[in-house]
């Protein structure tokens, strides 16, 4: 049998629903979603405080690459000398552009290392060689211009390449117009060997001399340019890897090159 409760009883009970809906209600209004929304907003400014301020991303090493003419500490100070600061908030593209306002620096790229090391690599114009002539020595940069001699570094005079046999010097923009040994002066530049090459001699087209240290080199034609300096490469290499005491090394002589040892 069905007990039906009075009118009073079901008053009683209404309340009570209403009461805790109330409750629930209050219970809800305290996570609203602006504080929702500032409480995390809060918590990324602190995590993002904490990053910027870590130890860990204070910049602790700077690796510059492609420079000739200027040393390390000189592109470092152009750089207004990042060690210490930030890696996060360092603003590569800025000094990017610092270092191309600079004189003979015709590119440069800045890139990031996480979470401590900054990599900076440039592209110089640079003295590279120099000509003597009845006219006077002419200076030549690496990209194969003559250039100004008033511009020339004189600490880097030492380090120049002299080239001869040249039968007549092009006096405005490229030094000659002979376009296979202007091929040449591009891709040796390639090498680390380049480095320490003293001496160009073009006077036998068919046998290019190049004086290495003290390594007289019988580099053969201009033909098959890429093949014969990765073969130089590589003998010189193994030459300096095995501390042989090399006095010649001859390319002109077929397949294989040959290795002329001092006995002294």
């Amino acid at each position: 049998m069905t007990k039906y409760k009075n009118n009073n009883e079901l008053r009683h009970i209404k309340k009570k629903k209403t009461k805790n809906k109330t409750k629930k209600a209050k219970t809800k209004k305290v996570f609203t979603k602006p504080f929702v929304f500032f409480l995390i907003l809060g918590s990324i400014a602190i995590a993002f405080y904490q990053v910027i301020n870590h130890n860990v991303y204070k910049i602790s090493s700077i690796e510059v690459t492609g420079n000739r003419k200027y040393k390390d500490q000189d592109i470092i100070a152009f750089l207004d000398n990042p060690i210490e600061k930030n890696i996060i908030t360092y603003k590569t593209s800025e000094y990017e552009n610092k270092l191309l306002e600079i004189d003979d620096i015709k590119n440069a790229k800045i890139e990031k290392e996480y979470p401590n090391i900054l990599k900076v690599k440039i592209d110089e114009v640079y003295p590279m060689m120099y000509v003597s002539t009845n006219d006077g020595i002419y200076y030549i940069n690496n990209e194969s211009n003559i250039m100004d001699s008033s511009k020339v570094d004189q600490d880097m005079l030492k380090e120049l390449i002299e080239v001869r046999g040249l039968k007549e010097i092009n006096k405005s923009k490229k030094f000659t117009k002979d376009k296979k040994i202007l091929e040449f002066i591009k891709q040796i530049q390639k090498y680390d060997f380049s480095t320490l090459i003293t001496k160009l001699d073009f006077e036998n087209r068919s046998d290019i001399g190049i004086m290495y240290s003290d390594i007289d080199v019988n580099f053969g034609s201009l033909e098959n340019l890429d093949y014969k300096l990765k073969l130089l490469s590589t003998v010189i290499e193994d030459i300096n890897q095995k501390n042989i005491k090399a006095k010649k090394i001859m390319l002109n002589q077929g397949d294989n090159p040959v290795v002329v040892v001092d006995n002294e």
